[in-house]
Formats: structure tokens, sequence, C-alpha cells
């Protein structure tokens, strides 16, 4: 059975681990997910952007909006949204979020995200003409991982070392240099585009999943 290493929130450990199965999957929790204040803006918008589950976690209630884009139907899942105005990306990345507003006229956006979240993307959408409202209603609180995941190395014989976004790879690289992480015997394996330009440079052995979702990264880790 192979082994495998996962790096996530430790509210979803459990849940991946059942996604995964029959890979053995050793977790280490990277970092915890803290609540932040956030005041609602009191207007409507043309769209509410929706990128993960873990914003619903922590927001509590939305802006009025024309329309909401949930990125990945495990977003919308979390939602009490009707889906008449609902629009939702399968197998979302940034990529396909970009694209899906970039021949749009210009447009006001609400887009709640984690605090550590990359910038380019609303950088991007700004560039394009939209008027892009932020708020983060979540942030995290890295851990110290450098003893558990060295020790499942060393005890584990872990063949691919799993990321389900660049917080996991950054969790890591507050830990360990990219020179200890390439002597390890391990495949990359990443969700998706965004996680995958979290290596970029790195120098790293990737494998990026064919769907940004733990069954894509669970069929690649069976493939390898």
């Amino acid at each position: 059975m192979k082994r495998v290493l996962l790096l996530r929130d430790p509210s979803k450990q459990r849940e991946s681990k059942a996604i995964l199965s029959p890979l053995k999957v050793i977790g280490v929790p990277a970092f915890e997910m803290r609540a932040r204040k956030v005041k609602l803006p009191n207007r409507v918008f043309d769209y509410v952007l929706i990128t993960s589950p873990q914003t619903l976690r922590f927001l509590k209630k939305l802006p009025v909006s024309k329309y909401y884009l949930f990125m990945g139907s495990s977003s919308y899942a979390s939602s009490r949204v009707s889906r008449k105005i609902s629009i939702i990306l399968k197998d979302g990345h940034a990529k396909k979020l970009l694209a899906y507003f970039r021949k749009k006229r210009a447009l006001n956006i609400y887009f709640p995200r984690s605090a550590e979240a990359d910038p380019s993307v609303v950088r991007q959408l700004r560039q394009m003409g939209h008027r892009v409202s932020v708020s983060h209603p979540y942030g995290l609180h890295y851990l110290n991982i450098r003893k558990p995941v060295l020790s499942a190395l060393k005890t584990g014989k872990i063949s691919s070392i799993l990321l389900t976004s660049p917080s996991c790879f950054l969790s890591l690289k507050r830990c360990f240099a990219l020179r200890e992480m390439r002597a390890w015997a391990v495949s990359w394996l990443v969700i998706g585009p965004t996680t995958r330009a979290a290596l970029k440079g790195s120098k790293l052995k990737i494998h990026m999943a064919s769907r940004p979702s733990l069954e894509g990264l669970r069929q690649l880790a069976l493939k390898l």
C-alpha cells in the first residue's frame, strides 16, 4: 500500500483520509484557520466570488449580489445560495476564474478570501477594469511541522507529498530549506495550477492532478 504525506488544515484531515483511500495517509496539520472580524459592505454587487468552502465557514453572511460564483462544486455545496443565481466553475482554479471575467464589462465584485491568499488574482481582475472589494474573514496560523514531517519521512516510507494549496508548501518553506526538501526521495503531487505555481523554481519533482480535487490527487498517487 502506497504511503503519502498530506499537509492540511487539521479540521479536514479525517475527511481527506477517507477520500484518499486506499492510500495510507500520514496526516500532518500544517496550519490552523483563525477567524477575523469582517464588516460586510452595505451595497449590491454584480458578483460575489467564493473560492473555497472555508470562506463560507468563517463568513456567516453574504452581501446581496446579482450572481454568486463558486470555484468548484464543494464550495457551492457549503452554501445556501439559490442555484438560479449561482455559477459553478467545476474543477475551478485561478486561470479559469480570470478567463470567465476577461471579456465581461466592468463589474462590481466582492471577493472574501484568506488574508494569505495570492493577491495577483485581485490585481488582474482590477486590470481588466473590474471594481473588486476584498475582505479577509479568516487567516492562517502556521504550525511548526519540522519534527512531524521528519518523523514521517524517516519511519513511514513516504512515496509522495500531497499539497492541496500554496499554503501547504509555504508551511514547509517556513521549516525547511529548499536544499533539504530536494534531498527527500519523494514525488510532489499538487492539486492544481495555483499550487503548482507556488513551487515554481523549486526544482522539485512535481506532478499535477488532472482534476483539481482530492480525488484527482488520489488517482495521480495511485498511478505513480
